[in-house]
């Protein structure tokens, strides 16, 4: 696996990107042109810190101040999550990230890595940080190097998301699915979209995209001891100004098939 871009879920740091998907049209354009645009804005981002003077710049410990996010909300006032350096550890069975306000029961032998292994040491500004996470191997040393993992993590949505409020969640939930799953998993498989719709965590506005990743033939082919895995990307909203919260979650069925299930209903506020 290779340091430089955003780790990535599936194995240890996450697999390479996939060359192709055609996922940006499963939703139609509006996702694939809110893909379009965060790539826009991230380049912008990095054209205008190539003009800044080399004094100037930050070290990799600086704080990275946040452009405004492409959204119509004005930007949050939180600190961004670039400085986390101790990922919270389970009490009485449950993670629960104070950051992104988040709380999950743990699936039973599933343990907190460290920081480090979800975010990478040197997190990019434009990448989406985690501040809650657990995982378990699904298989070590699948291809000969990596581990395929089981993930679940949790923080604020990165601000290169559009987020306009509740009531756009949908649409920000379809264009982060996009933009996962146009970056994640080398391996070939098939995508389907389980669920899509509006719920409730505790008294809050939340949303749900769950979906099923179909490795079968390479596993079948391979030998792996996966074949499918069962995903979600849930959006929390925190009320006016504030980004949601997000949790996304992969996990392979040697894991357990009823493990999502029992995360998404053990979801609640902190």
């Amino acid at each position: 696996t290779q340091w430089g871009g955003p780790p990535l879920p599936g194995v240890t740091y996450g697999p390479p990107p996939k060359q192709s998907n055609p996922l940006p049209w499963v939703f139609g354009g509006l996702a694939a042109l809110v893909v379009v645009a965060l790539i826009v804005v991230a380049g912008i981002f990095f054209i205008n810190r190539s003009t800044t003077p080399t004094a100037s710049l930050p070290t990799p410990a600086d704080t990275f101040e946040q452009e405004d996010p492409p959204s119509q909300e004005p930007p949050s006032s939180e600190p961004p999550s670039q400085g986390v350096t101790e990922l919270p550890q389970p009490v009485g069975g449950r993670i629960t990230d104070p950051q992104s306000g988040l709380s999950f029961e743990v699936p039973g032998n599933w343990t907190v890595p460290q920081p480090a292994d979800v975010n990478g040491p040197n997190p990019a500004p434009t990448q989406q940080l985690w501040s809650g996470a657990v995982q378990a191997v699904s298989q070590a040393k699948y291809d000969g190097e990596g581990d395929w993992i089981g993930n679940i993590y949790t923080g604020l949505l990165n601000e290169l998301y559009p987020y306009s409020g509740a009531a756009g969640m949908g649409d920000t939930a379809k264009a982060v699915f996009v933009d996962f799953s146009t970056k994640f998993y080398q391996l070939a498989h098939e995508t389907k979209v389980v669920e899509d719709k509006a719920m409730k965590i505790g008294d809050k506005d939340a949303w749900v995209l769950q979906f099923q990743l179909d490795f079968s033939k390479v596993s079948e082919e391979k030998g792996y001891k996966w074949k499918k895995e069962n995903g979600a990307i849930v959006l929390m909203d925190r009320g006016d100004g504030q980004r949601p919260a997000i949790m996304y979650a992969s996990v392979p069925d040697n894991l357990g098939t009823d493990v999502l299930a029992k995360v998404l209903g053990s979801l609640k506020p902190a």
